[in-house]
């Protein structure tokens, strides 16, 4: 079942490349979390955006990019679909069009327009590279409003969605946040010099009237009549009155928040998405004095705040979505969640068993029997003894680990093997480890009889033998020589092939712990693929081959393998 598993996850991966990757959604038992689509990482949210039954979620993790989520049931939301790209840092929606910001490095993104008309496939339909570091979009008419950090509001005209096309900048003397529009002006949180006001009568022509240097740094901004709410980081949401936006006062604030990062506000209540706290309900029936009236802490560090009928979504940074009831303002609960816990890293299946590799979070049991309903059974959990888990393989009542101890101290740290006992899928325990020392890096593993794989990097490969699990003992490897990496791997008969980077190289298995290397294939010179992991069936080989996509080897004869097709 692990060959299949990773030629599975290989197909995908191409398919990831594609734009065309989908998921399943779940639910969990009272443990558990709601709504996980167990099986690969889905990241850190920090922005997100909601229109009708879907939820749109900027994720910052490489590859992750747009999440689209059905909220039509707030309590099961499901998996919609995913447009990747690198690390997404915003999110607006209008009509059929999502407007995402995508970070290309530290100082440039680019504005992509995603055709979302069908979420099951969104589509690219344009796209504007900027500079900036596109932490804030906003969409009104025919522009998008893109607060650039350090290269302040951008305006793009987006009536064309298909050629969209910077139309106006202002500069602004800090680093410029979340915007917001009302009539003639954008009121930009500015970080550490507050709010600023920019008449954007003329979009090409953008000019600044008025500002309020508020004593914090000013990273969300919502507006209410004649009243700007600003999300002031650790000195709490300030009020200030915009009645003249030339000379914007403040007339209020409130402190409850403690790390107060996005709001939002809708009738009497001012929503607040505190770093620390999660959801904090303040009442604004008296607009410069805010009173807080309700809380909800949630499992991250909540960053943002959109509000859809009687729910309010939270982005909540490595906590993913949390979706909370709010049609009681002064209790709200929370009704469902799309989870990010952990990074979903690798996977494992047995029977009717899937066996997730979740980084820090450990290891999860997922019990898919009824595949369109897949429930978490158990957890390994590996919080408490600061280790990640990378790579799972699964033989019999045992599941083996490939991962990392002591992540947060890198220098210090370890590879290790852990060795758990999954006989009961409700009960994981660890029964035995290995620690392969003070070099290289766990990228995977694979188990077959008696022995198990593992792939270390610059370490090369490590044989363990698993004859007792509950005693594993190094058997054997292969070191690679001054710039080898082994990253991924896969068995076929007497043969390994492991990807290193640059491409696959083949060994023959004299015994199954010793190796001779008989064959290799190296990416062509100025080609963009990493080659990291691999699967093979038959006389092919077929490698996840990074931003070159999947290549597909002929290795029919071992000692010379050929390329007969790339997927990008």
């Amino acid at each position: 079942m692990r060959g299949f598993c990773v030629q599975f996850f290989f197909v995908a991966y191409a398919l990831f490349f594609n734009g065309l990757q989908s998921k399943c959604a779940g639910q969990t038992v009272e443990f558990n979390r709601i709504g996980q689509c167990p099986g690969y990482a889905r990241g850190q949210v920090y922005a997100l955006s909601v229109s009708g039954n879907y939820a749109y979620v900027a994720n910052a993790v490489y590859g992750a990019g747009l999440q689209i989520v059905n909220i039509s049931n707030p309590a099961a939301p499901a998996f919609g679909g995913v447009y990747a790209c690198n690390a997404a840092a915003a999110v607006a929606v209008a009509g059929d069009y999502a407007y995402l910001t995508e970070i290309l490095n530290g100082s440039e993104v680019m504005l992509e327009v995603i055709d979302v008309s069908n979420p099951a496939s969104p589509m690219l339909v344009g796209a504007f590279r900027t500079n900036g570091s596109g932490a804030n979009i906003l969409v009104s008419g025919n522009h998008a409003y893109i607060g650039a950090g350090g290269f302040g509001m951008q305006i793009i005209d987006i009536s064309d969605p298909t050629e969209p096309f910077l139309t106006g900048v202002q500069d602004t003397p800090g680093s410029a946040f979340a915007v917001a529009i009302q009539g003639n002006y954008a009121y930009l949180a500015d970080y550490l010099l507050g709010l600023q006001v920019i008449n954007i009568s003329n979009p090409t022509n953008p000019f600044t009237v008025g500002n309020h240097n508020t004593s914090g740094a000013a990273t969300g901004v919502s507006l209410s009549g004649n009243y700007a709410y600003v999300a002031d980081s650790d000195h709490g949401v300030k009020v200030v009155d915009i009645s003249n936006p030339a000379n914007p006062m403040g007339v209020g604030s409130n402190q409850n928040s403690t790390l107060a990062n996005g709001l939002a506000n809708r009738g009497d209540y001012l929503y607040v998405a505190d770093h620390w706290d999660g959801l904090l309900v303040f009442s604004i029936t008296n607009p410069v004095a805010p009173i807080l009236v309700g809380n909800l802490p949630t499992d991250g560090y909540a960053q943002t705040v959109t509000l859809s009928g009687n729910y309010a979504y939270v982005a909540d940074a490595d906590a993913g979505m949390q979706i909370i009831d709010i049609s009681n303002p002064t209790n709200p609960v929370r009704a469902g969640g799309f989870d990010t816990s952990g990074y979903g890293l690798d996977v494992a299946t047995s029977g009717n068993f899937a066996y997730l590799a979740d980084n820090t979070a450990g290891l999860r049991v997922i019990d898919f029997s009824n595949p369109t309903n897949p429930i978490q059974r158990g957890l390994y959990s590996t919080m408490t003894t600061d280790r990640e888990i990378r790579s799972v393989a699964s033989s019999g009542n045992f599941t083996y680990l490939a991962g990392w101890q002591n992540p947060q101290l890198f220098l210090s740290g370890y590879p290790i093997m852990e060795v758990i006992n999954v006989s009961n899928p409700d009960n994981p325990v660890r029964v035995s480890g290995v620690n392969f020392g003070s070099s290289g890096f766990p990228e995977d593993i694979v188990v077959r009889s008696n022995y198990a794989y593992v792939a270390l990097e610059g370490a090369g490969l490590k044989v363990v033998s698993i004859s007792n699990p509950t005693n594993p003992v190094i058997a054997g490897g292969y070191s690679y020589a001054a710039g080898g990496v082994a990253l991924g791997i896969a068995l076929s008969g007497n043969r390994a092939y492991v990807t290193d980077g640059a491409g696959l190289r083949i060994f023959h298995m004299n015994t199954p712990t010793s190796f001779a290397l008989i064959g290799q294939y190296t990416n062509a010179l100025g080609n963009d693929g990493v080659a990291y992991k691999v699967a093979v069936t038959g006389n092919y080989a077929y490698v996840a081959n990074g931003d070159a996509g999947l290549l597909v080897l002929n290795v029919s004869n071992p000692t010379n393998p050929v390329a007969v097709a790339t997927i990008d």
